[in-house]
């Protein structure tokens, strides 16, 4: 993975997840990438894959008008087209794939070689409080 950065879209993985993005309608595409993080089980979780989550979590937020400072404008122009037409809220699963994270995570391993695994950190943390609604914390 091309990572240059702990911010969400800082990636290879998740500017093409964002390509892919913009070709679809509707919460399937986001939430398919969600599950995926879920199902990898309590293996290591590769880096691809976390990175994906991380941007579909993004998503999540940027849904529930919450979005991060650093949205591609193609997911901005996305989650823009797709705001209210679900009800269907995906908070609870984004959060449940960022927990899983923390754990067995190749993506987390690779922040820790670089020795920036906290600012990575601190970027998921601060997307969690978005999902959750904690915006003056």
């Amino acid at each position: 993975m091309g990572a240059w950065g702990p911010g969400s879209f800082e990636n290879d993985d998740a500017l093409d997840w964002a390509s892919e993005l913009e070709d679809t309608r509707g919460l399937k595409f986001v939430k398919k990438t969600l599950r995926d993080v879920l199902d990898a089980g309590d293996g290591l979780l590769e880096a691809d894959v976390a990175a994906r989550g991380v941007a579909a979590a993004e998503v999540v937020a940027g849904l529930n008008d919450a979005p991060g400072d650093d949205l591609p404008e193609e997911v901005e122009n996305w989650v823009e087209e797709q705001r209210g037409k679900s009800d269907v809220d995906l908070s609870p699963l984004a959060l449940e794939a960022l927990e899983r994270m923390r754990t067995r995570c190749e993506l987390l391993d690779q922040w820790n070689k670089n020795g920036e695994a906290q600012s990575w950190k601190d970027a998921v943390a601060e997307l969690e409080k978005r999902l959750r609604g904690d915006l003056d914390e």
